[in-house]
This record gives structure tokens, C-alpha cells and sequence, in this order.
């Protein structure tokens, strides 16, 4: 029984460290795609000027 006590408990670590992997990838999702809006915006007010 302790053995499978241990077992659950380094599952759940494991568990843990993986969404908290996780959820440190999906800020750096959130932050380049942040730049990218931005630098979006910038584009289209450099470009705002230009006729075709």
C-alpha cells in the first residue's frame, strides 16, 4: 500500500511540473502574440499613407 501511496504522489508531482510546463508555454504564446498584434498595428499606421 505505501509503495502504491509513493507512486501516486510522484504521478501527481509529475502531473503538477507538466501544468505548470504548460501553462509557462501558453504565456509565451499569449506575449508573441501580443508583439505580433502590435507590431500589426504599427504596420498598418506606416502603411496608412501609401495609395494604389
Amino acid at each position: 500500500m505505501a509503495s502504491y501511496a509513493l507512486e501516486l504522489s510522484s504521478g501527481s508531482e509529475q502531473m503538477a511540473a507538466a501544468t505548470e510546463e504548460q501553462a509557462a508555454t501558453l504565456q509565451e504564446i499569449t506575449a508573441s502574440a501580443n508583439e505580433l498584434a502590435e507590431q500589426a498595428t504599427r504596420l498598418m499606421q506606416l502603411t496608412e499613407g501609401f495609395k494604389m
